[in-house]
């Protein structure tokens, strides 16, 4: 987005005011983006309840197809 593109529609107030939000929300997307770390791919992942259900059920009477809904 380009403030130059507003330059005619809006007042000098306003056009500041546009510059001052862009700017912040550029500096929340940087810091946002910052924070997030990726998981190593060999991190094991811990399963839902609902999902260790379904596994042990499975284990103790196999692949019935009672589950499916």
């Amino acid at each position: 987005m380009d403030i130059q593109d507003f330059s005619g529609e809006l007042s000098e107030e306003q056009l500041a005011l546009l510059e001052l939000m862009l700017a912040e929300e550029q500096l929340l997307t940087e810091d946002n983006a910052a924070q997030i770390q990726a998981r190593p791919e060999t991190a094991r992942i811990p399963l839902a309840y609902a999902q260790a259900r379904v596994w042990f059920l499975e284990q103790m009477y196999g692949s019935t197809g009672a589950n499916n809904i």
